[in-house]
């Protein structure tokens, strides 16, 4: 038994030696550092130092000058293009009226046909007679609407009940 204890307590100390042994070899004790025999040394290292940090700094300082520059441009970038925003929709607004007003006058031009072809059907019932003293005292657009909407037929009723002069002067405008 006093052998199996011996060889336990000698196997726990060499196993625990080549735990300690690779623990050094992995991480070695921090050295102490050299004392410097003269101050101008440490004071040579001391300023390169500083002047590492100065140069840092200096660079840190350009590279935010350099994005604060940048951030002017995309501002003023931006102020344009918002402009440029502001005037699009503005012609747009004025588009929409120009759209508005033309579908109004469309409705209205719409309007006009169905009244003109309305018309055009009384007046085609009349006679020539009848239907004279009432085409001459209309204006010429009236009367070319009119026309517009009749039958060939009585389309010709209409040019032969104004006088020679008036319907060459509306054949005219409607060739034209």
């Amino acid at each position: 038994m006093m052998k199996w204890i011996a060889f336990s307590v000698s196997s726990f100390i060499f196993i625990l030696s080549l735990v300690f042994g690779a623990m050094l070899y992995l991480k070695p004790p921090p050295k102490k550092p050299l004392k410097q025999k003269n101050r101008v040394t440490s004071s040579k290292t001391h300023f390169k130092k500083i002047g590492h940090i100065l140069n840092a700094r200096d660079s840190l300082v350009q590279v935010i000058d350099d994005y604060e520059k940048e951030i002017d441009r995309q501002k003023k970038e931006l102020d344009s293009l918002k402009q440029v925003l502001a005037e699009k929709n503005d012609q747009l607004g004025t588009s929409q009226k120009e759209i508005e007003k033309l579908t109004v006058e469309l409705k209205n031009k719409g309007d006009q046909d169905v009244r003109a072809k309305s018309m055009a059907k009384t007046l085609s019932s009349l006679t020539l007679k009848k239907m004279a003293p009432i085409l001459n005292k209309l204006d010429d657009e009236t009367i070319i609407l009119i026309y517009n909407q009749t039958s060939r037929s009585a389309r010709k009723n209409i040019l032969m009940a104004l006088s020679e002069d008036r319907a060459a002067k509306i054949t005219r405008k409607l060739v034209n």
